[in-house]
């Protein structure tokens, strides 16, 4: 096999996996949600088998009340991300959409503690204990990949100049 052959072998190879990579990351920016898994699913992760199925029957049937709130929270952020791009901030139209936000982020917790209290009375003592670690503990930081896909070209400066 001549040299030029080899070159032309790991070239193709390299240009390959690369494609391969690059895709991969494109599939996971592109199809991964930015608000994660529904928050009631991971408290099911110590429970038996049993009681596992049972709650995901109650999540299916609560389910059609928490995505039109989810849907909510995701058009607020939208809107107020807009209105971030504009060339002059509105200060009235901010403050509403951050309004709309929180408004839309209370219902949704709102909602989402009172599933959990219907569904945990349904629970032995002890499983309920199991459920708790995960309602009480503080949530993970974003990693990289769960944070906005564009981020700024430059940086920029945390405050505006006054002088």
């Amino acid at each position: 096999m001549t040299k030029s052959r080899v070159f032309n072998i790991v070239l193709v190879c390299s240009i390959s996996l690369n494609l391969l990579i690059v895709g991969a990351i494109i599939g996971r920016v592109a199809f991964h949600s930015f608000m994660g898994p529904p928050p009631l699913n991971w408290m099911m992760k110590d429970l038996d088998e049993e009681t596992r199925d049972r709650m995901r029957t109650n999540f299916k049937d609560r389910a059609s009340i928490v995505a039109p709130l989810r849907k909510e929270i995701r058009a607020a952020r939208e809107e107020f991300k807009a209105l971030l791009k504009e060339k002059e901030l509105d200060e009235k139209a901010s403050r509403a959409a951050l309004a709309r936000l929180r408004e839309a982020s209370m219902q949704y917790t709102s909602t989402l503690h009172e599933q959990m209290v219907s569904m945990l009375k349904d629970l032995e003592p002890e499983q309920r204990m199991r459920v708790s670690r995960f309602m009480m503990r503080p949530h993970p930081r974003p990693s990289l990949h769960s944070l906005p896909h564009s981020l700024p070209e430059k940086p920029v400066s945390r405050l505006k100049s006054t002088d």
